[in-house]
This record gives C-alpha cells, structure tokens and sequence, in this order.
C-alpha cells in the first residue's frame, strides 16, 4: 500500500518565503532562469562548488578541473543562452540546460554542444525535474545520438556528449555537503523548485499511470478540465475536495480520492458527476476516475446505461461499482502537453454526459 492509499493526496506547499513568491505569475514565467541562477549562486560556497563538480565528473564520465567557474546566461556567438556553463581560465568545459516545464530540443542542445571547444571532456547536460527523465530519455532515444551509458549520449552532429540529471539529485548531492543551516539558501532554493515545479505539468509517460508521484499532476489535469467543463455547461466552478472512501470489494480498505463535481441539469434535475484521483481498482491501471454516487437523480437510469449489457465502453474502460456508486476509469494520453492532456479529459467526461443521460 502505498503513501497515497493511506493519507489523503495534496499538492505541496510553499513553505519559505521563496517558494511562496515562485507562485506569483511574475516569479514561475522566469522559473528556470531563477533555479538556474539560484543553482549558480550556491556555487559560491566551496563545499557546494566540490559537490557538484563531483555529480558532474559521474554524470559525463569525464575528470573536471576544480576551479571551475559558473556563470549563468553567458550569450554565445550564435546568440544562444545556455542556463549554466562552467569555465576553468577561458576555457569551457560545460554547458547546462536547465527545464522544468519548457520543451526540449536537440537544436538547442546541439547549439550549446557546437559552442564548446574541440577537446575531451566537455560536454553538455540537460537537467530537468524527476518526473520528466522518462520524457528526455525518450527524446534522446529518438535523436541522431549513440547511446553511451544510462542517461548519457553523443550528439552525433556535433560530436559531444549529453548527460542526463534531475534536480532532486542535485540537491540530493548538494544537501549532502552538509554546508548549510536549516532554512538557509539550498532550503531556499529548493523551495523554489518545488513550488516552480509544481506549476508545470510534464508529458505523462505509460510507466506514470500507476505511478502516485504524479498526483500532484494529475489533480492540475483535473483542476483545468473541469473548470473548462463548469465554463461550457455555464456553471460555477465547485471547490476541489478530498474525500475518504471505503472499498468493500476484497476488504475494506480506506483510501483517498481528491475531487471536483461537475454538475449538469437533466430533467429539470440537477445530477453531479466526482472527476478525481484515487488509487486504481483491483484490475484498473489509472488513478483517474469519474463517480456517479447512489443517490444521484435519475441513478437508475445512469446505472442502466453505464452498467448494462448495451454499454458502449471498452472493456478497458469498463464502468464498475463499487459501494453502490458506479465509477469509469479515465486515461490521460501519453506524451502529450498538458493543454492536450485536459481536451483529452474533457471529451472523456462529455463522453460519460452522453451515455449517462442520453
């Protein structure tokens, strides 16, 4: 059972003044340009400048000068701006491009790539949240790159190679240097990230739909596509709720299922249907779900449609019930942005109105 079985799901929390900011629009437009610049700022500190030259060393496979210097932003002759790069004298040894919910793409890349000097060891790394290292490794699959290590590749058209990082690891690495207090600036910047972060919805990869870290996500997906229900149908937007449910089906088993009605008027009724997160059924493989609870109007006739031997749902997507409510299961589209994540959503649920109603 995991984490998300047990506790009700939430999207984290700013907890320093930093991480509140970042959810000012002004802040999260410039998100990766300030946890870039934040990352580059740490490097003052000497213990922070070893331990990242260190992840670094074992992210390219290469050995690294110890006197780097990182500067953020530089422009290059192309007119580029690399996040990062790191230069010992006047040499450049490496580049990073930093992402949180941007999309990423080899000429960019390569660009950076074409800028360093013609010599070994040097070489650029792409740095992006955990939930998106599926994402870039795919790409880079996809890319005219030679596969040299997990999470490691030559760009074939420039010649160098990528490393793959995440944040979290970063940090990881960083917070293991032991150099700061408690609420001090790696605290800071990493309550940054976290609240930059969770603004971004990445694509969702096919090993995410069971995943529960992608909740958080998830209940974004959620949030948009049924406020863009609540537009089209001219009904106000109801709160986001959480609720604890109790299966009966193989035990009782509490879990959590966090939630937005959407409410439509049929037969001069008003009948509401939860579009949410929970853990999946026995059976199931998504932790999205849409209910229609028992004592809904019309509940027989919406059982009858749903359930019924003339359902019109894949056995994939075969309603079940469960406490005498009856649930759908909804997919979210791999690969995809969030803005074709939500359509996606949004039509599944025009779909359930549908054969609900008539």
């Amino acid at each position: 059972m995991g984490l998300s079985d047990q506790y009700p799901i939430a999207v984290p929390r700013a907890t320093t003044l930093l991480g509140h900011l970042a959810t000012m629009h002004a802040m999260a437009s410039q998100g990766e340009l300030l946890c870039s610049q934040g990352l580059a700022y740490l490097t003052n500190q000497p213990a922070a400048k070893e331990a990242l030259t260190r992840l670094l060393e074992r992210a390219g496979g290469v050995d690294l000068p110890r006197d780097l210097v990182w500067r953020a932003e530089e422009r290059q002759g192309d007119k580029g701006r690399p996040d990062l790069e790191a230069i010992c004298g006047q040499t450049k040894w490496l580049k990073v491009e930093a992402k949180l919910g941007a999309p990423i793409g080899e000429n960019q890349l390569a660009s950076f790539a074409g800028d360093l000097p013609d010599a070994e060891g040097k070489f650029v790394v792409l740095l992006v949240p955990s939930k998106r290292r599926a994402e870039a490794a795919r790409l880079a699959a996809q890319w005219s790159a030679e596969a040299l290590a997990p999470d490691r590749w030559r760009l074939k058209a420039v010649d160098r190679p990528l490393a793959l990082l995440t944040w979290e690891e970063v940090f990881e690495h960083l917070r293991a240097a032991g150099c700061w207090p408690s609420g001090g600036d790696l605290d800071q910047l990493v309550d940054l990230y976290q609240a930059l972060n969770n603004l971004y919805v990445a694509p969702f990869a096919p090993e995410d739909d069971v995943d529960s870290a992608r909740d958080g996500d998830r209940i974004r997906v959620v949030d948009g596509a049924t406020r863009d229900i609540s537009a089209m149908i001219g009904h106000a937007v109801m709160p986001m709720a959480v609720e604890t449910l109790t299966d009966s089906a193989g035990g009782v088993v509490v879990r959590s299922f966090v939630r937005r009605y959407v409410v439509k008027v049929f037969a001069e009724r008003m009948v509401s249907l939860a579009v949410g997160v929970r853990p999946p059924f026995d059976g199931y493989s998504t932790r999205l779900w849409a209910r229609f609870r028992h004592n809904e109007p019309h509940f027989k006739q919406i059982h009858a449609r749903l359930i019924g031997p003339d359902t019109p749902f894949t056995a994939a997507r075969r309603p079940m019930v469960s406490e005498r409510h009856v649930w759908l299961p909804l997919d979210l589209p791999h690969h995809q942005p969030v803005e074709a994540v939500q359509r996606t959503l949004v039509a599944q649920v025009e779909e359930i109105w549908r054969v609900a109603l008539g």
